[in-house]
């Protein structure tokens, strides 16, 4: 607690210093410039911050079907949710994923610690290339393109035939056989367990070609997203953001949301006004990349609170709360049985006293 609660503190302290870097002397015709934007500039503001928010959700959505099927606005509202929570540490955000769709959608919480782990290898697989390229050849051209869809196709392949190798039936045998050679037979019977198969699930969403296609354009989609935001808030101020600067920004302040382990609130906004400057020509004032910076942080903040409060009335936490069933909606496909609930051992022990069913 000690931990997460200094580390909140040292994203506000982040917030801070990233507030007095807009509010400089030399930013204040910047802020007359902002208070002078017009409307159709906050509206496009607004409008990508919803949009990313909603291409994030979806992302979820579509890695998951595979293995179990959720409507989409269920996976948007809790999307909604989980995002707001995950400006506040202690990881609220990810503990109230994992909380409402197991008790809500009945995913086992083993196959939701395999999503996240394979949503998070398809992001490392868009975010990695595209940062590397990034700083090796930073601007966008015909190079930078050519690199990138190679780095990023590279990667999504050698990621989806590593998971095909993994997945199904012969996957796992062919997982048991080489785990009991490196054990000496130890590790053969766990993996014949419920749980087990479940944890291994994210092999079968990387490896259907469907799944795993419309993750990585959703990943694809989001960073453009991100990318022209930040222009947008550039040019509110009355400057203008290159393309590839924009994008480092995106990366950046989206990377530094994902593994900032006290909560994202300010050490996005901190963290990415400190690394813009360095990838600035040398001689230019970036003092305004801070304002730019707040604008983006600004604009996300109020879409997300929106969306958060809406998603929250959709989700009725009363059920959660009164342990309600979770509903037939949540249709698991055919090729995951162990979504399912197993029947308990008295319902099968001859002389029980449960009732038995045909």
């Amino acid at each position: 607690m000690i931990l997460q609660l200094a580390g909140f503190a040292a994203g506000l302290a982040l917030l801070a210093w990233c507030v007095r870097e807009a509010l400089r002397p030399e930013n204040r015709d910047k802020l007359e410039r902002l208070a002078d934007a017009s409307p159709a500039q906050f509206t496009g503001l607004l409008a990508l911050s919803l949009a990313s928010l909603a291409v994030n959700g979806l992302s979820f959505r579509s890695l998951l079907s595979p293995v179990h099927r959720l409507k989409a606005p269920d996976i948007l509202a809790v999307n909604s949710l989980c995002t707001w929570l995950n400006y506040l540490p202690f990881k609220l955000g990810a503990i109230t994923r994992v909380l409402i769709h197991n008790r809500r959608d009945a995913v086992p919480v083993f196959t939701i610690g395999a999503w996240f782990i394979a949503l998070a290898l398809v992001m490392l697989s868009v975010c990695g290339p595209l940062s590397a390229v990034s700083l090796l050849h930073p601007s966008v051209d015909v190079i930078w393109i050519t690199l990138s869809l190679l780095g990023v196709l590279v990667a999504a392949m050698a990621l989806h035939l590593l998971a095909r190798s993994a997945a199904g039936d012969a996957g796992r045998a062919r997982a048991t056989r080489l785990l009991s050679m490196l054990t000496l037979g130890l590790s053969a019977r766990p993996f014949a367990q419920t749980p087990v198969r479940h944890a291994i699930a994210g092999a079968d969403m990387l490896a259907s070609p469907h799944a795993f296609s419309a993750t990585l354009a959703w990943r694809v989609i989001d960073l453009s997203l991100q990318a022209a935001r930040f222009m947008l808030a550039a040019s509110v101020i009355g400057h203008t953001l290159s393309a590839d600067r924009a994008l480092l920004a995106a990366l950046a302040f989206f990377l530094i949301g994902v593994f900032s382990p006290a909560g994202m609130l300010g050490t996005r906004e901190g963290g990415t006004a400190w690394l813009l400057p360095l990838v600035a020509p040398s001689g230019e004032v970036t003092s305004w990349f801070a304002a730019a910076v707040l604008i983006v942080g600004a604009s996300e903040l109020i879409t997300n609170t929106a969306c958060a409060a809406l998603g929250l009335a959709y989700l009725r936490p009363d059920r959660l709360l009164r342990g309600g069933a979770a509903p037939r909606s949540a249709q698991t496909s055919t090729n995951q049985p162990s979504s399912t609930p197993l029947p308990s051992t008295d319902e099968a022990r001859p002389g029980s006293d449960q009732p038995h069913h045909r």
